[in-house]
């Protein structure tokens, strides 16, 4: 009977190896990525010898085949793409107005990824017990010491564990020539849930969805 239970459990879920991912709170870490995004789309110009293309920035809802209807745009969809432009201009590259069939295509998309479990961002392994190892060693040092290892360690915890919100924002950058992908990027980012309705947009599907509203 334990032979027959044993072969008969379930593999144990284990979390990912520690990690860090960026949280994006305001309209200059917008600005932060779109000069990254820039960089990357201009050295990969440069790679493939397209120093002097044109290029033409838009938006995607789906797949690069698929634009994004009028009113169907987030705040920061909209406002990522005039970043994005500003800074391929100011890095010298020729961008159009208006796509053609010649031109290069800069697509980028966004999604909103909502979490309906509450996500706690625990210490980094080893934290808490080096700090148990230091007291415990110098178990005989002066109280003063004591109580700032002490304090030291509940900063930590107070630093740490934390909950990492809902909601999280994957913005993906393609560069398309004669229908193929010459380059392909994807950032992911957390957000704080109230400002989730930043990257959610007026469409009324959008809006019926739950995720936290501004005055949530």
């Amino acid at each position: 009977m334990l032979l027959t239970a044993c072969l008969g459990r379930i593999p144990e879920p284990v979390d990912y190896k520690f990690s860090q991912q960026q949280k994006m709170q305001s309209a200059h870490h917008w600005q932060v990525l779109a000069a990254d995004v820039a960089n990357r789309v201009n050295n990969e110009l440069i790679v493939n010898d397209y120093l002097k293309a044109a290029v033409f920035v838009r938006e995607s809802c789906g797949d690069e085949d698929t634009p994004c209807k009028p009113n169907a745009t987030s705040s920061f969809e909209e406002a990522f793409r005039d970043l994005l432009i500003t800074n391929l201009v100011n890095l010298g590259v020729p961008v159009l107005i208006r796509g053609g069939d010649d031109a290069i295509t800069v697509n980028y998309k966004v999604q909103l990824v909502h979490h309906r479990a509450t996500r706690l961002s625990t210490m980094k392994p080893g934290l808490i017990t080096a700090h148990a190892t230091f007291i415990t060693v110098f178990r005989n040092i002066p109280h003063e010491l004591k109580t700032i290892a002490s304090a030291a360690t509940l900063d930590l915890a107070n630093q740490n564990l934390v909950s990492s919100g809902h909601n999280e924002v994957i913005i993906s950058t393609s560069i398309v020539k004669n229908g193929k992908y010459f380059y392909r990027g994807s950032d992911l980012y957390y957000i704080n849930d109230n400002d989730s309705f930043h990257y959610q947009t007026t469409s009324p599907r959008a809006l019926s969805l739950p995720f936290d509203t501004p005055d949530s």
